[in-house]
Protein backbone atom coordinates (compact mmCIF):
# COMPACT_ATOMS: atom_id res chain seq x y z
CA UNK A 1 0.00 0.00 0.00
CA UNK A 2 1.27 3.47 -0.78
CA UNK A 3 1.99 6.22 1.69
CA UNK A 4 -1.14 8.07 0.49
CA UNK A 5 -3.28 4.99 1.22
CA UNK A 6 -1.88 4.73 4.75
CA UNK A 7 -2.49 8.45 5.36
CA UNK A 8 -6.10 8.15 4.17
CA UNK A 9 -6.75 5.15 6.42
CA UNK A 10 -5.12 6.75 9.47
CA UNK A 11 -6.85 10.05 8.75
CA UNK A 12 -10.25 8.33 8.54
CA UNK A 13 -9.56 6.34 11.71
CA UNK A 14 -8.48 9.51 13.52
CA UNK A 15 -11.64 11.28 12.37
CA UNK A 16 -13.85 8.41 13.60
CA UNK A 17 -12.11 8.37 17.00
CA UNK A 18 -12.41 12.17 17.29
CA UNK A 19 -16.16 12.08 16.50
CA UNK A 20 -16.67 9.24 19.00
CA UNK A 21 -15.06 11.14 21.87
CA UNK A 22 -16.73 14.39 20.86
CA UNK A 23 -20.14 12.66 20.93
CA UNK A 24 -19.30 11.01 24.26
CA UNK A 25 -18.43 14.41 25.78
CA UNK A 26 -21.61 15.89 24.32
CA UNK A 27 -23.67 13.11 25.95
CA UNK A 28 -21.83 13.68 29.23
CA UNK A 29 -22.66 17.40 29.05
CA UNK A 30 -26.34 16.55 28.43
CA UNK A 31 -26.37 14.12 31.37
CA UNK A 32 -24.82 16.77 33.63
CA UNK A 33 -27.40 19.33 32.47
CA UNK A 34 -30.31 17.03 33.35
CA UNK A 35 -28.74 16.13 36.70
CA UNK A 36 -28.51 19.83 37.54
CA UNK A 37 -32.08 20.46 36.35
CA UNK A 38 -33.34 17.57 38.49
CA UNK A 39 -31.45 18.89 41.52
CA UNK A 40 -32.89 22.37 40.94
CA UNK A 41 -36.43 20.95 40.68
CA UNK A 42 -35.88 18.85 43.80
CA UNK A 43 -34.72 21.93 45.70
CA UNK A 44 -37.86 23.78 44.58
CA UNK A 45 -40.10 20.95 45.82
CA UNK A 46 -38.37 20.91 49.20
CA UNK A 47 -38.62 24.70 49.47
CA UNK A 48 -42.33 24.54 48.63
CA UNK A 49 -42.88 21.85 51.28
CA UNK A 50 -40.92 23.96 53.79
CA UNK A 51 -43.23 26.92 53.16
CA UNK A 52 -46.49 24.95 53.18
CA UNK A 53 -45.92 22.06 55.59
CA UNK A 54 -42.96 23.20 57.69
CA UNK A 55 -39.28 22.50 58.13
CA UNK A 56 -39.78 19.13 59.84
CA UNK A 57 -41.79 17.76 56.89
CA UNK A 58 -39.29 19.17 54.40
CA UNK A 59 -36.51 17.38 56.30
CA UNK A 60 -38.43 14.09 56.09
CA UNK A 61 -38.96 14.67 52.37
CA UNK A 62 -35.28 15.39 51.77
CA UNK A 63 -34.53 12.07 53.52
CA UNK A 64 -37.11 10.35 51.27
CA UNK A 65 -39.23 9.30 54.27
CA UNK A 66 -43.01 9.00 54.34
CA UNK A 67 -45.24 10.39 57.09
CA UNK A 68 -48.96 10.10 57.88
CA UNK A 69 -50.79 13.13 56.53
CA UNK A 70 -48.53 13.69 53.54
CA UNK A 71 -50.09 14.35 50.11
CA UNK A 72 -50.10 11.29 47.88
CA UNK A 73 -48.24 13.21 45.17
CA UNK A 74 -45.21 13.31 47.48
CA UNK A 75 -45.39 9.53 47.89
CA UNK A 76 -45.08 9.24 44.13
CA UNK A 77 -42.21 11.75 44.21
CA UNK A 78 -40.35 9.67 46.81
CA UNK A 79 -41.21 6.13 45.70
CA UNK A 80 -42.28 6.46 42.08
CA UNK A 81 -45.41 5.02 40.57
CA UNK A 82 -46.84 2.11 42.53
CA UNK A 83 -46.62 -1.41 41.15
CA UNK A 84 -50.34 -1.85 41.92
CA UNK A 85 -53.13 0.56 42.85
CA UNK A 86 -56.43 -0.54 44.38
CA UNK A 87 -59.16 1.97 45.04
CA UNK A 88 -62.78 2.46 45.91
CA UNK A 89 -65.03 5.47 46.30
CA UNK A 90 -68.12 6.35 48.24
CA UNK A 91 -69.88 9.68 48.59
CA UNK A 92 -67.20 12.20 49.55
CA UNK A 93 -64.54 9.57 50.22
CA UNK A 94 -61.89 8.03 48.05
CA UNK A 95 -59.77 5.19 49.39
CA UNK A 96 -56.63 3.92 47.69
CA UNK A 97 -54.05 1.29 48.52
CA UNK A 98 -50.72 1.48 46.74
CA UNK A 99 -48.33 -1.45 46.64
CA UNK A 100 -44.59 -1.39 45.94
CA UNK A 101 -41.84 -3.99 45.61
CA UNK A 102 -43.59 -6.55 43.43
CA UNK A 103 -42.21 -10.08 43.43
CA UNK A 104 -43.48 -13.61 42.76
CA UNK A 105 -43.69 -16.11 45.59
CA UNK A 106 -42.89 -19.81 45.19
CA UNK A 107 -46.43 -20.43 43.89
CA UNK A 108 -45.83 -17.70 41.30
CA UNK A 109 -48.41 -15.37 42.90
CA UNK A 110 -47.74 -11.64 42.79
CA UNK A 111 -46.78 -10.26 46.20
CA UNK A 112 -45.55 -6.88 47.41
CA UNK A 113 -43.13 -5.68 50.06
CA UNK A 114 -44.67 -2.28 50.95
CA UNK A 115 -48.19 -0.85 51.25
CA UNK A 116 -49.45 2.75 51.46
CA UNK A 117 -53.07 3.51 52.50
CA UNK A 118 -54.52 6.76 51.18
CA UNK A 119 -57.80 8.51 52.03
CA UNK A 120 -58.88 11.55 49.97
CA UNK A 121 -55.35 12.05 48.57
CA UNK A 122 -53.72 12.00 52.03
CA UNK A 123 -51.51 9.20 53.37
CA UNK A 124 -53.19 7.57 56.35
CA UNK A 125 -50.71 4.75 56.98
CA UNK A 126 -47.95 2.68 55.42
CA UNK A 127 -46.21 -0.55 56.32
CA UNK A 128 -43.74 -3.19 55.26
CA UNK A 129 -45.50 -6.38 54.23
CA UNK A 130 -44.32 -9.83 55.35
CA UNK A 131 -42.67 -12.07 52.80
Amino acid sequence: MTLIGHLIIWGTLGSIIYRYFKEKKKQSDIDNYYRLEFKYAEDEVIESVTQTLGVDKAELLSQKKLWPGMPKSLVEYIMGKPDLQNGESSIGNEYETWFYGEYSNRLNNRKYTFQVNIHNNIVMSFKDLPK
